[in-house]
This record gives structure tokens, C-alpha cells and sequence, in this order.
């Protein structure tokens, strides 16, 4: 069985080329005799009872005289790594003719290498494409023996730290993802995953300013996510997801604009995302809205966390008089029973607010 099979499109391509600039009919034939390209449409499809005969031969094939089978011509095999994968044919004097078949068959084998050669590439990048997404999919000390050889024959470092990236954009485009490639190093990946873009990066070679230069430069980008620095691309990849997640949730981001967030900020959201004991936290959100019928002191709750517990923010937020702020967050005190001042207290209120905004 031939390694390489030999296409309509690149036969009929091989046939085009040579009737460009030769006045003969050309037929090409694939392996087993069939015509798959010809000057005459008619006979595609056909059996080529000389190109079957050439190719037992396994060499050139003259006829000088038509039969019911056979039209006056030559016909040659040609090959790809020593084996046959179709054969040449020439209508006309096999004496006119013979010389150019020869010709015709050294271009049609380097056709065919180039081919082989676009076609080796593409494989290799689409299989490497899979194992980076293999590899995000599947945490450290998973691993399968494939994958880590997969690595070794990709000449991956799976020891090396490295941090995720997942850039958001409205749509993964191979032009976008070709012009990010840029801003890559050594050693560093690019991949479409899920419905974004990833990039696995080394943590130096000035990594912020090149994710500020891509949130600068491409308007495509919306917002891009940050994980955690590791040898863990898995768990880099889903704290990168996290950090947009948080980042939306607690209003953090702006969706018309570009930023990027770091997951850095968010541990401890996702410690009390992960807390399956939420309703403690819940109470207190329930106790403060059930206070007014203005939501005034649940408001100034949200609006203490969300400025950071800045005092002049807030009161200019919420249009008040520092003074009310100051009696408002005393009833907030009273109604939890937690005091602003206590580490703990404050914590756990802070938690509450998290819970809060992100359900």
C-alpha cells in the first residue's frame, strides 16, 4: 500500500500544469489504474488499461498502435518513497513523446513530495495542537505515559513553571492568533481553547508589558484573565478562567474596555466560592435587606467593600454626609453583631460581600 495517495485535486493540478505548456492530451492515473485527471473530462473515472500494464511492468509503456483498449501514447509510473502512486500518460507518437514523459514525471514526483511535506507539517501541527490542549485538560498528576511522551517528542518542558493566559475575544481567528504569535518567546504556546485563546507563558521576558502591549494593540481583545505561575499548566489554566469569572462577577471589569485581572487578586474569592457552607453568609445579606425598604443600609454594606472601606469614596458614591455613613456602618454592626475593627469580624463580612456578588 502506497504511503502517500495520490489526490484528485493534486492530480488534476499535475495535469493542468503540463497541458499549460505541452500540446498533448495528459492523463493521470492513480495506483491502482484509474483515471482521476485528464484533458478529456470523458474518460475520468475510467480504467487506463496501459497505465495498469505500466504500473505491472513497473516501467515505461509504449503503444504504438490503438486497439479497442489502448490509444497510441506513453505511459509511466511514477513514485514517492520507491513505491508507485499513479502513473503518467502522454497521447501521441510514444517517439515525440517518450522524453517528455520523463520530464513530466520528475515534476510530478517533486508535486508530490511538496505536497507530502505540506502534509507532514500540517499533521505534526494539528497532533501538537491536540497534546496543548490534552495538556491543559489534564492536571499534573494525571499524566499518561502518552502524553508524557508526546511531550518529550514535541521537546516540551513539562518541569518548567509557566503561566496561563486566556485571552477573550470575540472570536479565536487564525489571523488574530498568527499576530499574537509575536509576542511570544521561546518555549512559549499558543492554542484555541474552548471558546477564547490561550497562551502558555514563561512569567519573565517582560510579561506584563507584552500583555499590556496585546490588550493595547488588538481591538478583537476584550478582557484577559491571569493564572497562577506552576509547573501545573491544568491548574494555571483554570485559575486564568477564575480570574475572569471573579473579576465579572464582583464588577471588577468593564466588558467595553480592555483589561486584564490577575487570579492573584481573587484567592480569596475562590476560597469562599468553594465554601459549601454559604448560607451562614447569606443570613447576613438577608438581615441587612430586610432592615429598610430602601436597601440604604444593604447599599452602604456593598458600597463599604466595594470601595475598599474608603470613606470618602463611598460617601460620594452613595450621596451622603460622612456622618451618616459613620451611623449607618454602626448599624451594620448592631445588625450582625460584627465589628468593622476586628480582623475576623471583618473577614467574615468581606466574605459575605463576595458571596453576594457572585451569586
Amino acid at each position: 500500500m502506497a504511503k502517500f495517495g495520490l489526490s484528485e485535486d493534486l492530480a488534476k493540478k499535475i495535469a493542468d500544469s503540463i497541458m499549460h505548456v505541452v500540446p498533448y492530451n495528459i492523463n493521470v492515473m492513480n495506483s491502482e489504474g484509474i483515471i482521476i485527471a485528464s484533458g478529456d473530462k470523458m474518460r475520468i473515472g475510467m480504467l487506463h488499461q496501459g497505465a495498469l500494464k505500466a504500473i505491472i511492468k513497473n516501467g515505461l509503456l509504449e503503444v504504438y498502435e490503438e486497439t479497442m483498449t489502448d490509444k497510441m501514447g506513453v505511459n509511466l509510473p511514477f513514485t514517492h518513497e520507491n513505491e508507485i502512486v499513479g502513473v503518467i500518460g502522454i497521447s501521441g507518437n510514444p517517439e515525440e513523446v517518450r522524453t517528455l514523459v520523463r520530464v513530466i514525471k520528475v515534476v510530478a514526483e517533486m508535486m508530490i513530495e511538496q505536497q507530502y511535506i505540506i502534509n507532514k507539517d500540517l499533521r505534526r501541527k494539528f497532533s501538537f495542537e491536540n497534546f496543548l490542549r490534552e495538556w491543559c485538560d489534564t492536571p499534573r498528576d494525571s499524566y499518561s505515559d502518552t502524553l508524557k511522551q508526546n511531550a518529550i517528542d514535541f521537546n516540551v518542558d513539562f518541569e518548567a513553571k509557566r503561566v496561563c493566559v486566556v485571552v477573550e475575544t470575540d472570536k479565536p481567528r487564525t489571523m488574530l492568533m498568527d499576530a499574537l504569535s509575536v509576542y511570544l518567546k521561546n518555549d512559549e504556546y499558543i492554542l484555541r481553547y474552548k471558546e477564547n485563546i490561550s497562551l502558555i507563558m514563561h512569567y519573565g521576558n517582560r510579561f506584563h508589558a507584552r500583555l499590556e502591549a496585546i490588550r493595547d494593540h488588538f481591538e478583537e481583545v476584550k478582557n484577559i484573565g491571569v493564572g497562577i505561575l506552576t509547573s501545573d499548566v491544568f491548574r494555571s489554566v483554570v485559575t486564568a478562567q477564575k480570574s475572569l469569572f471573579f473579576s465579572k462577577r464582583m464588577g471588577d471589569v468593564d466588558e467595553t474596555k480592555n483589561r486584564i485581572v490577575y487570579f492573584d487578586r481573587y484567592w480569596v474569592h475562590d476560597i469562599v466560592f468553594r465554601y459549601q457552607r454559604t448560607t451562614v453568609f447569606e443570613n447576613v445579606l438577608v438581615t441587612l435587606g430586610k432592615y429598610d425598604n430602601n436597601n440604604e443600609i444593604l447599599n452602604t454594606f456593598l458600597a463599604y467593600f466595594y470601595f475598599n472601606g474608603d470613606i470618602t469614596q463611598i460617601t460620594a458614591y452613595l450621596h451622603i454626609h460622612r456622618n451618616t455613613l459613620l451611623y449607618r456602618m454602626q448599624k451594620i454592626e448592631e445588625l450582625t453583631k460584627r465589628n468593622f475593627k476586628d480582623m475576623n469580624d471583618r473577614f467574615f463580612l468581606y466574605s459575605a460581600y463576595i458571596i453576594y456578588k457572585l451569586h
